[in-house]
């Protein structure tokens, strides 16, 4: 972890250097420049908003649970009754 926020190189930075670099212009990000806690919560708030939208099922897929067969051929008194 001191490497990294020292900026010195790890040592899978010959690996892994390129991929980074690579998602880093597809992002936008400037790994040069600070980010701002305004634009930190911004951030947080939308990956976590992506990340509930993404998690949730749709209402379509919620249904209910079909009983079994025996709980719906027995009557509730009988339910409580052991066998």
């Amino acid at each position: 972890m001191a490497r990294v926020y020292e900026n010195r190189p790890c040592g899978l930075d010959k690996a892994l250097g390129w991929l980074e670099r690579l998602i880093y212009r597809a992002s936008g990000i400037r790994p040069t420049e600070e980010m701002g806690w305004k634009t930190y919560a911004v951030t947080v708030l939308l990956f976590n908003l992506a990340g509930l939208l993404v998690s949730t099922p749709s209402s379509a897929s919620r249904r209910p649970a079909a009983e079994p067969r025996e709980a719906r051929s027995r009557s509730p008194d009988s339910a409580s009754t052991p066998r």
